[in-house]
């Protein structure tokens, strides 16, 4: 009696500071997350380069080359698509339609559908979408600052998670009430849960966003790095995907002449996605490891609501170990029966 009281009571200091910690950390929790991923992303780089130099080292190039090959173009990309969405923004006021005008904007899209009344609805949506970005000023006005200091601990965790995440590993599973054979069980999943996620999802969209996004750029559309946004955004909704972006791409470029460029756009931009989804994606996640796309739309829908961008990762993880969990033991008694 005198045993489980005191394990109830470890475990309830355990939540408890586990709560706080998480408040205390909460304004840089997807920095902090972020850190995590980078190295679970970079850590067969950091094996290599460990077995010539020492661990902080190796620890110190792997986050250089983070910063080079992540971060910096990172940093150019949003610089680039501030610019081309204000110029964007500059197109469509050429056009006669006044964004911070709710009036002008109902009255263009009436005339396009005259049998439905938006007047009501779009109305309300843009007095919020409005007051929404008027919130946000103050926030992107102050937050240089944060976003410094956010990366100084993505960087930090990344430096200590890729010396010594495999013992912080050990040392959680180690605390979780559950026998060895789950514990590998649980440790194997989330590795491949995680590889599918980082791998198999997020890197071949962007993969075909970028391709997408060379193809506007060669051929001379107009606003090629905000296109390449659209087309990776898109191409986190498996039901829509870039071709939403790049055909219609393609289509008008045939339509004003440009029948070189047209066919090209379209050609390197189909054959692009392809190679990258049927070639690319087996290569660098099993199939065995693949996550199902409900899991991935629900998760990632859900975790985005409530952590933001991180959330996309990390949604359809918890969901994925939540389905491990569940089926964990039926796993462990086949395999010891076969």
């Amino acid at each position: 009696m005198e045993s489980r009281f005191q394990l109830v009571t470890l475990y309830a200091l355990l939540i408890g500071f586990g709560v706080l910690s998480y408040v205390l950390l909460a304004p840089f929790f997807g920095y902090l997350v972020m850190g995590l991923l980078f190295a679970f992303m970079f850590h067969p780089l950091y094996r290599l380069i460990e077995k010539a130099f020492l661990p902080g080292a190796a620890a110190g190039i792997v986050i250089l080359t983070t910063l080079i090959l992540i971060i910096l173009p990172s940093v150019w990309f949003g610089a680039q698509l501030v610019g081309q969405a204000t110029s964007a923004y500059r197109a469509v006021q050429e056009r006669g339609i006044d964004i911070a005008d709710e009036s002008s904007i109902v009255a263009y899209f009436d005339g396009l559908v005259p049998a439905v009344d938006l007047t009501t609805t779009l109305t309300d949506l843009l007095r919020q979408g409005r007051e929404a970005i008027k919130d946000s000023i103050p926030g992107l006005i102050t937050g240089a600052g944060a976003f410094v200091l956010g990366l100084f601990l993505l960087f930090l965790v990344m430096y200590y998670a890729l010396k010594d995440g495999a013992s912080w590993a050990d040392r959680v599973l180690r605390a979780l009430p559950l026998r060895q054979a789950h514990r590998d069980r649980l440790r194997q999943q989330i590795a491949l849960e995680t590889k599918a996620l980082l791998y198999g999802q997020l890197m071949t969209v962007i993969l075909v966003g970028v391709i997408g996004g060379l193809a506007f750029w060669l051929a001379e559309i107009p606003n090629a790095v905000f296109w390449t946004f659209v087309m990776v955004v898109l191409g986190l909704i498996p039901i829509l995907g870039a071709p939403l972006v790049y055909i219609p791409g393609g289509v008008w470029l045939l339509m004003h002449g440009r029948w070189v460029a047209g066919a090209a756009v379209l050609g390197a931009c189909i054959g692009g996605q392809a190679i990258v989804e049927n070639v690319l994606r087996p290569k660098m996640v099993a199939k065995a490891a693949q996550t199902h796309p409900v899991t991935v739309i629900l998760g990632a829908i859900g975790g985005i609501a409530l952590l933001g961008f991180v959330g996309f990762v990390l949604g359809p993880l918890i969901l994925s170990m939540f389905f491990t969990l569940l089926s964990v033991d039926y796993d462990v008694e086949r395999k010891a029966k076969s």
